[in-house]
């Protein structure tokens, strides 16, 4: 069952394209990656599928009720914002229009709790953001996503300047969530594609391959990054 339909969507930024004539489908319980250079669109792509972006042609169909986990680039959250791991999780309980300073609930106290057990982040729940390193902040972004209960987790480069140890446990929390959930990975580790046999999308504002990680197709990949 398609979940999302990306129907020949293209995107103009200044007269400039950032994406051309995509289509594209995700199905339930799907492992997406998407490869490309810098400045390939993938963001751009992601961004519309959020409804952060409004294509200038096309559409993007999602299924009712579908609900989507996001997870950015750590290297753009302010590290220095003086909360900590448990609050920042928690904050994925607020829902769209609720009162300022409205509470959170039992359920939402109960559902984040769990997640920080589930991700081994106990230790760390009292601990203010500042003071953790990458590959943590990363596993406490991921958790703030979950706790969202989503359907499908988009992610942008969450391994990005991780060491071996953390992008594999990154990539554990990913699996198990795929066992019954969608997930949608922006990256550049072709390592793990190599490794891991999954849709692979490679973009460069049109989709220049779509199938199998394993058939080497994205080898060319290397020669476009920028």
């Amino acid at each position: 069952m398609n979940i999302i339909d990306i129907n020949n969507i293209s995107v103009e930024y200044f007269g400039t394209k950032a994406l051309e004539g995509v289509c594209l489908s995700i199905v339930d319980k799907e492992f997406l990656s998407i490869i490309g250079p810098n400045g390939g669109g993938k963001t751009t792509l992601i961004k519309t599928i959020l409804g952060l972006v409004k294509p200038s042609s096309g559409i993007v169909e999602i299924k009712k009720g579908l609900r989507i986990g996001y997870v950015p680039q750590h290297t753009k959250f302010d590290r220095n914002f003086p909360i900590s791991v448990h609050d920042v999780i928690i904050t994925g309980r607020i829902k769209p229009k609720i009162r300022m300073f409205s509470r959170y609930s039992e359920e939402d106290k109960r559902l984040t709790d769990d997640i920080i057990e589930r991700l081994g982040l106990e230790t760390l729940k009292n601990r203010q953001i500042g003071e953790l390193s990458g590959g943590q902040l990363q596993k406490v972004l991921i958790a703030r996503a979950l706790v969202t209960e989503p359907d499908l987790l988009i992610l942008d480069e969450p391994t990005a300047n991780l060491d071996a140890e953390n992008k594999n446990e990154i990539y554990k929390i990913l699996h198990k969530f795929n066992e019954d959930k969608a997930v949608i990975l922006v990256t550049h580790d072709i390592e793990y594609l190599n490794n891991n046999k999954r849709h692979v999308v490679l973009l460069n504002k049109k989709i220049i391959y779509s199938g199998d990680s394993r058939r080497n197709n994205h080898e060319h990949y290397h020669g476009e990054r920028t």
